[in-house]
């Protein structure tokens, strides 16, 4: 038997543009996911008969997630820096000193209760859980 030798040029060049296109596909979508998860705050509030009581002037609206996070007016406040926060507020605002929190019905307990003292040390005047 005779071998002949063929001059067969291999190609060795990689198509990666199909590549990219997932890449960048999947980029636009945890691009949009993530401002979509940032935007809004979600909070499972625990359910109870509502009681409207509008003598009070409630104030200052405080969200606390389920993993413990406070958030006021919608920004994330740092544990270290929130007697810091409100007394600003407070000061802000010297004939207001109402706190209502949103606490998510998973909360720990122990969570919403430092945050109270928290508030207290402050200079919160009433405190407020929403139900």
């Amino acid at each position: 038997m005779i071998y002949q030798k063929r001059n067969i040029k291999i190609n060795s060049n990689i198509n990666i543009t199909p590549f990219v296109d997932i890449v960048l596909v999947l980029l636009i979508i945890f691009m949009i996911t993530t401002s979509i998860v940032y935007q809004n705050i979600i909070i499972d509030i625990a359910n109870t008969t509502k009681v409207i009581n509008n003598d009070i002037d409630l104030d200052i609206e405080i969200f606390i997630s389920k993993e413990g996070f406070i958030y006021i007016k919608n920004k994330l406040i740092q544990n270290h820096k929130l007697e810091k926060t409100m007394r600003k507020l407070f000061t802000a605002s010297s004939n207001k000193s109402n706190i209502v929190i949103n606490a998510d019905e998973m909360c720990e307990y122990d969570c919403i209760m430092q945050f109270i003292n928290k508030a207290k040390k402050a200079g919160a005047k009433n405190v407020i859980l929403r139900t």
